[in-house]
C-alpha cells in the first residue's frame, strides 16, 4: 500500500479530503477560447465548407429524417453511394447521436443549429477535461490541459461535422470524471451516500455515452476488476465498479428491448443485441482478405453468403463475426501486422484521410499533436506520484488503443482518448515549467 493511501485509510473514519479547488478565472478563459474557436470554425464551415464529407455524415442524417418520418432509427440508403437499400437496416448506429439530430431538426435549426449544439457541446468538454485534470493531477497542470483541450485543432474540426465524435465526447469524459470521484471517494472513506452519487451518476453517463459511440463499452467493463487489484478498500472498490456497471446496464436496457423486438422473427424470436449490428461488418472490415488497417468499405467484397442474409441483419452480423474470427485464428501474422498498422494509422502524426493531406492540414497536425503527444511522453514518466491517478488515466488510452487494434484505426478514433493524453501533457508541461523556470510552490508530484 502507498504511504499516502495508508494515511488515507486510517483517517477514513474522521475525515475525508477535501476537493481540490478550481480557478475560476482559468474556467472562464477556458470557455471563452474555446467558444470563439469553436463558434468561429461553425461561422467558416457555414460559408465555405459545409457539405457532408464523411459517408457516416450522410448516414446520421438519413437515421434522423427517417426517425422524423416515424420510420425508427433505420438506414435506407447506401451512406457511400447514396442508393436506396433494398432491405431496410434497422439496428445500424447507437440511438442517442441520430435523436439528437432528430431533435434539432424538428425545432426548425438544421444542420447549422446542430453544430452550433456541437460548438455548446464542446465547450463544457474542454472545462470537464480542466476539472478531470484538477482530480487526478491537480489544479496547475490542469489549467494547462483545459487550455490545451480548447484550442486543440481536430476537436475544433469535428465540431463542424455531423459525426457523433463532439457529443460523445462530453458524456465520455464528464462520466469518466465521476468514475474518478467514485474511486477517490470510496478511497478516502467517504460518506456511503457521496461515492454512491458519483457512482450512479458515472453508470448513467456512461451509459449514454456508450448509447453514443458503443466503443467505450469495454472501458468501462475493465472498471471493477482495476479497482479490485489497485486498492486499497478493494472489496468496496469493486462493489463499487460493479454497482456502476449495474447502473449502465439499466441505462442501456430500453435500447436493448428495442433491439431484442426489432432483431426477430416469428420463427426466432427476440435476439440479444447490446450494442449495434454492424459489428460483424465493421470486423470483416477491418481483419478480412482486403482489409488495408483502415477504413476501406468501398474496396471490400462481402461474402455472397453475407449478402444472401442481408434480409436479416441479425444472422448476416453473426455469419461476418464468426467469419473474421476464423480468420484472424487462420492467419495470426497477418493479424498482428494489421494490428501494427491500425496502430500508427490511429497515432499517426498527420491525417490518414486523403481529403485532409495537405499541407496546411499536415501543418496544423504536426504544430498541434506532436508537441502534445511529446510532453504527455514526459508526463507519463515524471508527472504522477500516485500509481493509482496514473492508471485511471491510462486505462482508457489503452482499452480504446487496444480496440482499434482489432478494428479500423484512424485518428478519428484517437479523439475520445485525448482527453486523457492531455491530462498527461498537462503534467509535463508543467514539470518542465518548475524544472526550468524554478516556479516557486509545489512540483507536479506534490499536486498529486
Amino acid at each position: 500500500m502507498d504511504p499516502q493511501d495508508a494515511v488515507a485509510t486510517s483517517t477514513a473514519s474522521t475525515a475525508v479530503s477535501e476537493r481540490v479547488r478550481v480557478s475560476p478565472w482559468v474556467v472562464l478563459l477556458i470557455i471563452v477560447l474555446a467558444l470563439v474557436l469553436r463558434v468561429g470554425y461553425v461561422g467558416y464551415v457555414l460559408t465555405r465548407d459545409s457539405e457532408l464529407h464523411f459517408p457516416d455524415e450522410r448516414q446520421y442524417l438519413n437515421i434522423a429524417e427517417n426517425f422524423l418520418k416515424g420510420e425508427g432509427l433505420t438506414v435506407t440508403i447506401d451512406s457511400r453511394t447514396r442508393e436506396p437499400l433494398h432491405y431496410p437496416q434497422e439496428i445500424q448506429r447507437p440511438p442517442i447521436y441520430p435523436l439528437t439530430l432528430a431533435l434539432v431538426e424538428r425545432a426548425g435549426w438544421g444542420l447549422t443549429g446542430m453544430r452550433l449544439v456541437q460548438a455548446a457541446a464542446g465547450v463544457l468538454t474542454c472545462l470537464v477535461i480542466y476539472l478531470l485534470a484538477v482530480e487526478l493531477v491537480g489544479e496547475r497542470p490542469a489549467r494547462i490541459a483545459g487550455l490545451i483541450a480548447a484550442a486543440y485543432p481536430f476537436y475544433i474540426y469535428f465540431t463542424g461535422r455531423i459525426l457523433s465524435e463532439t457529443l460523445f465526447l462530453l458524456f465520455f469524459v464528464t462520466s469518466w470524471y465521476y468514475v474518478v470521484r467514485t474511486w477517490k471517494e470510496v478511497r478516502e472513506g467517504a460518506e456511503t451516500t457521496r461515492w454512491l452519487a458519483s457512482c450512479l451518476i458515472a453508470g448513467l453517463l456512461g451509459a449514454v455515452a456508450v448509447l453514443t459511440r458503443s466503443s467505450a463499452l469495454p472501458v468501462y467493463l475493465a472498471v471493477p476488476v482495476v479497482w479490485l487489484i489497485m486498492g486499497p478498500r478493494r472489496s468496496e472498490g469493486l462493489a463499487a465498479g460493479l454497482l456502476m456497471l449495474i447502473v449502465l446496464g439499466v441505462g442501456l436496457s430500453p435500447w436493448v428491448a428495442r433491439n431484442f423486438r426489432r432483431s426477430g422473427t416469428k420463427e426466432t424470436g427476440g435476439r440479444l443485441v447490446l450494442t449495434t449490428l454492424k459489428t460483424g461488418e465493421s470486423l470483416y472490415e477491418a481483419i478480412g482478405p482486403f482489409a488495408t488497417g483502415g477504413p476501406n468499405k468501398e474496396n471490400t467484397q462481402w461474402p455472397p453468403e453475407a449478402e444472401a442474409m442481408a434480409a436479416d441483419e441479425y444472422l448476416r452480423n453473426q455469419y461476418l463475426l464468426e467469419l473474421s474470427v476464423s480468420y484472424m485464428k487462420n492467419n495470426p501474422g497477418r493479424t498482428l501486422r494489421l494490428a501494427i498498422v491500425k496502430f500508427l494509422r490511429t497515432w499517426n502524426v498527420i491525417p490518414n484521410y486523403t481529403a485532409l493531406r495537405k499541407p496546411f492540414y499536415i501543418v496544423v497536425s504536426l504544430v498541434s499533436y506532436v508537441p502534445v503527444l511529446l510532453t504527455a511522453v514526459l508526463g507519463l514518466a515524471v508527472g504522477f506520484k500516485r500509481r493509482r491517478a496514473l492508471v485511471l488515466t491510462l486505462l482508457p488510452i489503452v482499452v480504446i488503443t487496444l480496440v482499434h487494434m482489432v478494428f479500423v484505426g484512424s485518428v478519428r478514433y484517437r479523439l475520445s482518448v485525448m482527453p486523457f493524453v492531455m491530462v498527461l501533457s498537462g503534467a509535463g508541461v508543467w514539470w518542465l515549467v518548475c524544472k526550468v523556470f524554478k516556479v516557486g510552490g509545489r512540483t507536479v508530484e506534490e499536486e498529486v
